[in-house]
């Protein structure tokens, strides 16, 4: 069952029956040091916004990943995401 029923996207304002969780920082941006415990907020989108927005989050997280200290615990795990993200998306490179 769909979380977020009969509610305005949070991004265009139009009202839909059903909406997808969009999460206000993405789930990819989160490092290997994460506490597992960690509540990861959401926020209720239409499917068309959740996904262009996630494609605009994705460009931005190439170019900022490629520029961490991948040695760095607050980093830890998101150069390498990022880097199988490509191998396994070509169209993905950034």
């Amino acid at each position: 069952m769909a979380k977020y029923r009969n509610q305005k996207c949070i991004h265009c304002l139009s009202f839909f029956k059903k909406l997808t969780e969009d999460h206000v920082f993405p789930s990819s941006w989160y490092p290997d040091s994460t506490p597992s415990n960690l509540e990861k907020w959401t926020v209720p989108a239409c499917r068309l916004c959740n996904e262009s927005l996630g494609k605009a989050e994705d460009e931005l997280f190439s170019r900022f990943s490629m520029c961490l200290d991948e040695n760095d615990i607050a980093a830890l795990g998101l150069s390498r995401k990022k880097l199988l993200q490509n191998s396994t998306n070509p169209k993905a490179v950034g």
